[in-house]
């Protein structure tokens, strides 16, 4: 007979086969702790021997499954490995993968995806191939949404390759904030990067929030000003600003067209309202500010999803990775710089 493992399977003696499996996969963990080769780790290994085509001994697999039920000590370890030879996961090999869909201007392919180094075309081992496509297909980037495409079907990914992007890095907040505050803070090394690309004495913080960068500016030996609408949250931010800067309390659109002019750089990091859209939010969509967008130099902090190409006129865009060994890999925000 031939077919699917679990076809082969169907039927056969009476004994209780989910606690048999759960057995074996508990089994099979104590040889590989052992360390002992074992091709059947966990339940997407074990799904994908049961889904495979190949011939097996089910008279000899039902027999060693009604037995691991009722066997304890080597006995159970030696029948888990029975059963691995016949049902074990065959070897995948390596399969060829396309990652397509990047936004305009990103070159550092290889770093988000983990890799040592990239080119169009992947050769990766089955299982990586799979993780990286659970991770990374569909993921939006700077308005381009990623796909990957492989050249053979992709196995279950294993449980130690799985990862969340979206959560990697994330940290408590840095500075005294209130909650809604916390959730648009700048975490303190990017906030300090940003204040590193300003080129100019001053900057006018248009929406500082509760001050994160607005004290890497301060502490980056630059003048000052911080609007911010909401009196309380302007109550926190000039604790944390602490006497090194102006705060100022009203609405961006009406305070800082009069602070601006030469030798001043605008900072925008409103806190995004972001219109859903299938390839990210776009310039229209998060700054309805015309009055801010005047003959100075700006500085933008966007979300990661945000549509580059939608930025108006001759912007520099840096992809803001983390600088912590959780987030190397991650790209936390873009920000933007136009020069007047």
């Amino acid at each position: 007979m031939s077919g699917r493992v679990r076809d082969q399977l169907a039927g056969g003696p009476h004994y209780d086969r989910k606690k048999a499996w759960r057995e074996l996969i508990r089994a099979l963990r104590e040889r590989k702790r052992a360390g002992d080769p074992v091709r059947i780790r966990g339940q997407g290994d074990l799904a994908r021997a049961l889904d495979a085509e190949r011939e097996v001994d089910a008279e000899a697999v039902h027999a060693a499954l009604a037995s691991l039920v009722r066997t304890d000590g080597e006995d159970r370890l030696v029948l888990a490995g029975v059963l691995d030879a016949l049902i074990g996961v065959e070897d995948a090999g390596s399969v060829t993968v396309r990652v397509t869909g990047w936004p305009p201007g990103f070159s550092e392919r290889a770093r988000l995806l983990r890799l040592d180094s990239w080119s169009d075309e992947l050769e990766l081992p089955a299982s990586r191939a799979a993780a990286l496509a659970r991770e990374f297909n569909g993921f939006v980037l700077g308005g381009g949404r990623l796909r990957v495409e492989a050249s053979a079907e992709l196995p279950p990914v294993p449980r130690a390759l799985r990862a969340r992007p979206m959560r990697r890095g994330r940290v408590g907040p840095w500075l005294e904030c209130d909650p809604a505050g916390a959730r648009f803070l700048t975490p303190r090394e990017l906030a300090d990067r940003i204040a590193r690309r300003v080129t100019t004495p001053r900057v006018v913080d248009a929406f500082a929030g509760c001050g994160g960068n607005s004290v890497a500016f301060a502490e980056a030996g630059l003048d000052v000003v911080a609007i911010e609408a909401d009196p309380d949250r302007a109550a926190v931010l000039r604790r944390n600003l602490g006497g090194r800067g102006r705060v100022i309390v009203g609405r961006a659109e009406a305070e800082a067209p009069r602070l601006l002019g030469a030798g001043t750089t605008l900072f925008v990091d409103p806190p995004w309202e972001v219109v859903p859209r299938q390839d990210g939010p776009r310039w229209a969509d998060l700054v309805p500010w015309p009055e801010l967008l005047g003959p100075w130099p700006i500085l933008a902090k966007l979300p990661r999803e945000f549509d580059v190409a939608s930025l108006p006129g001759e912007w520099s865009v840096h992809w803001e990775f983390g600088e912590r060994d959780d987030d190397r890999a991650v790209v936390r925000m873009i920000s933007a710089q136009r020069s007047p």
